[in-house]
């Protein structure tokens, strides 16, 4: 991807060697995502099903210190982290049924149910991020991708997820070595495609 197709949301600390190592994952309609190995200018694609796997045990004890029982409705990472997990986030927090969009309007106009929400989901895609690097060790970076991520990303909600991340804790070195990209093309899967195209043609 260019340049103009990536937002950066936060720096790597450099230390140490790069491991070839990034992970790209995304929420829209649902979730998933894949880590990227490079060896020797290579790339290797990691398939997986994230979506389905359960939410991690801190994202959920979280959940239920705001929600309460509601946090049932969320079992699976794609639950929450997708557009309906986003606006079912809404719901549980007291809110009527809303499309995302108009969620995210509401927020940027002050409305304090529809921040909160933003806020929440912003500071638990914190949490996964960082669970992440010690799943995958991305060293090369994390890439988040879809309209959701930028739907909160690209707000104030996104001094959350930062703090989030970066919260204290063990191997707090490791995770201040990943960067954080965001990628801001809608398309940008297209431009994937395109060079697979002229890669096999």
């Amino acid at each position: 991807l260019d340049d103009d197709q990536l937002a950066l949301i936060r720096p790597g600390e450099e230390a140490g060697e790069s491991n070839g190592q990034a992970l790209v994952f995304g929420l829209g309609t649902g979730f998933n995502g894949c880590l990227v190995k490079t060896v020797d200018g290579q790339e290797t694609i990691v398939e997986a099903e994230l979506g389905h796997a359960s939410l991690p045990a801190q994202i959920h004890l979280e959940l239920e210190k705001k929600i309460g029982g509601e946090v049932a409705r969320f079992p699976t990472v794609e639950h929450l982290f997708s557009g309906r997990g986003f606006e079912n986030l809404y719901q549980a927090l007291g809110g009527k049924e809303r499309a995302g969009e108009e969620i995210v309007d509401l927020s940027a106009k002050g409305e304090a149910l529809a921040a909160r929400t933003v806020q929440l989901m912003a500071h638990a895609l914190g949490l996964l991020a960082r669970q992440m690097v010690f799943q995958f060790l991305p060293l090369d970076g994390i890439y988040i991708a879809g309209s959701v991520s930028r739907a909160v990303l690209e707000t104030p909600a996104r001094e959350a997820f930062l703090n989030a991340m970066a919260f204290e804790g063990q191997f707090d070195e490791l995770v201040a070595r990943v960067p954080v990209r965001l990628i801001t093309d809608d398309a940008a899967a297209l431009t994937g495609m395109a060079r697979l195209g002229l890669a096999i043609s």
